[in-house]
């Protein structure tokens, strides 16, 4: 379900979106969303349905494997493992160009508009659509009119998202701190004086 893959191939199982690598939406109304912690572009019908996931071949997972861009029904795959592009119709590959190295993959990437670093959790449609990706994996879409509209994706939530994990944990760690600060306030005001040397006292009797 996720790491990297040897060759280009179509899988029918979506998987958890992790390492947001882009997004865009074709003239079809349907969304495609690079994921590097999976190696894959998954896409997704206007409604938020899965429909098919694009198993990239990389060398590892993350956001900076790969990059892509969609121009009409073509997609176009640059990848580290190669390293080469590859030109995607419909749900096969169509051309495939190699490169001497890294160096000259990032130049082809640059020139065709692309970054290195990956598409990040933000794109644009065929129609000048704004997408954005939230934190929770939902899909927050602004239409050229200006509609807004939240779409859920139809894709597997667990593991929680990394952010999500974290943030519980800041709120775990904020309030055990407030538990211990109220704790050491009980015992420094007067009532936690009057504790205090009742039991000084017990001890002493004792």
């Amino acid at each position: 379900m996720g790491g990297t893959h040897d060759a280009f191939s179509l899988s029918d199982t979506a998987v958890p979106i992790r390492d947001v690598n882009g997004l865009s939406r074709d003239g079809e109304g349907n969304y495609y969303i690079g994921c590097g912690g999976s190696s894959s572009i998954q896409v997704f019908d206007r409604e938020g349905t899965f429909l098919r996931r694009f198993c990239i071949p990389t060398y590892k997972a993350g956001s900076a494997s790969f990059s892509w861009k969609l121009e009409g029904d073509t997609l176009r795959v640059y990848t580290y493992r190669g390293p080469a592009r590859l030109t995607v119709e419909g749900t096969r590959v169509t051309e495939s160009e190699t490169y001497p190295d890294g160096s000259a993959l990032e130049a082809a990437m640059e020139a065709d508009g692309l970054s290195a670093c990956g598409g990040g959790r933000s794109g644009t449609g065929a129609d000048g659509s704004h997408l954005r990706l939230d934190l929770l994996g939902r899909l927050r879409v602004t239409e050229p009119d200006g509609t807004r509209r939240t779409l859920s994706l139809e894709a597997p939530h667990f593991p929680p998202p990394f952010p999500f994990c974290w943030g519980m944990a800041l709120v775990g760690i904020v309030g055990m701190l407030l538990l211990l600060g109220r704790a050491a306030g009980s015992l420094s005001g007067p009532g936690g004086k009057k504790r205090r040397e009742g039991l000084d006292n017990s001890r002493h009797i004792g």
